[in-house]
């Protein structure tokens, strides 16, 4: 039989006559060894000032916190350090939301949802390996979503949705990592990833998106690049990508779009196509496969493509309008192809 100090007896008679549950809500939650696992809810009605902290240190860490409906200034940090990590956080219909998860070493896995937020960042920092960081921020403003990943494995996944001012910047250090961004009806959307390591893989697509940009620099073997902003307005995509087997893709469709490329050693391809309206492209690929195809249909072109050294081909198509494209490849089996 469970029993009560006279207090907590006259706070649940209290709850249960009113129907009244949170509202400066707090909840801390430490846990040092073996087995744990944290759950705080704040359970609505409608909940307000709140807070969440959960720190879990070693083994079988599981970790949770959901601010749900009106929840007002929330803050949710969760740090787990060791074992089998797993972290969670949602809030809803806040002014102003902070989620930081922070984990280091072992089986990590880290999902934040916000939802109908105005001004908020989440931050997921994790270390070791293997990782998985999911960021989903929905019809939010001034939102900012930051992972950053060092280890093997990395995955890291921002979704940005009905928003306007969002910023996703994921930054992965280590082997086998991907980064995966999506802002779909956005407007004035960032999207910054920065990879260094081994068998990279960036994606970036930002779709019905104004004054978009997309920027992603990768530095070891076997990278990949992709970029799609589609129905656009503004749009800007960059690249950059050292060394080993490169690609490269950015699409374009709509209006003001310009792209940078750069890829510096071996198999690099390129593939820019930016489909009417303001376009320029740049380019530049350093050395061994290289191959460079620029397709920009129609309006204000302007094509500038250097190739050195190896088996170049550069083939660039500017449906008219006011083209130009002046291509350079010193060195090797060149060919070029220009059609405007």
């Amino acid at each position: 039989m469970t029993k009560y100090t006279p207090i907590a007896a006259s706070v649940l008679l209290a709850i249960a006559s009113t129907g009244a549950l949170a509202t400066n809500n707090t909840a801390i939650l430490n846990q040092n060894g073996t087995g744990n696992m944290a759950t705080a809810d704040q359970s609505d009605a409608t909940v307000s000032n709140n807070l969440i902290t959960q720190n879990q240190t070693g083994d079988n860490n599981v970790v949770y916190a959901e601010q749900t409906s009106f929840n007002d200034s929330g803050v949710i940090t969760q740090t787990q350090v060791g074992d089998m990590n797993d972290a969670e956080s949602f809030q809803n219909d806040s002014s102003t939301a902070i989620v930081t998860i922070t984990q280091i070493n072992d089986g990590h896995f880290a999902t934040t949802t916000q939802n109908f937020v105005d001004t908020s960042v989440a931050t997921v920092t994790q270390s070791g390996s293997p990782q998985v960081a999911a960021v989903t921020q929905v019809s939010s403003t001034n939102d900012n979503a930051v992972v950053t990943q060092s280890g093997d494995g990395n995955v890291g996944n921002v979704i940005q949705t009905n928003g306007s001012f969002n910023t996703a910047l994921l930054t992965q250090t280590g082997t086998t990592n991907t980064a995966t961004s999506t802002q779909t009806s956005s407007t004035s959307s960032t999207v910054n990833a920065t990879q260094a390591g081994t068998t990279n893989s960036v994606i970036h697509i930002q779709t019905l998106a104004t004054n978009s940009t997309s920027v992603s620099f990768q530095d070891g073997t076997s990278n990949t690049f992709t970029t799609s902003q589609t129905a656009g307005d503004g749009n800007y995509s960059e690249g950059f990508q050292n060394g080993t087997t490169q690609g490269l893709t950015h699409i374009q469709v709509g209006d003001d779009h310009w792209a940078y490329t750069e890829q510096v050693g071996t198999t690099n391809i390129g593939v820019i196509s930016q489909t009417g309206f303001d376009n320029y492209s740049e380019g530049y690929q350093d050395g061994t496969f290289n191959s460079l195809t620029v397709t920009q249909p129609g309006d204000f072109n302007t094509t500038v493509a250097s190739q050195t050294g190896n088996n170049n081909v550069i083939a660039v198509t500017q449906a008219t309008d006011t083209n130009m494209a002046t291509p350079t490849q010193v060195g090797d089996f060149n060919m070029a192809i220009i059609i405007q």
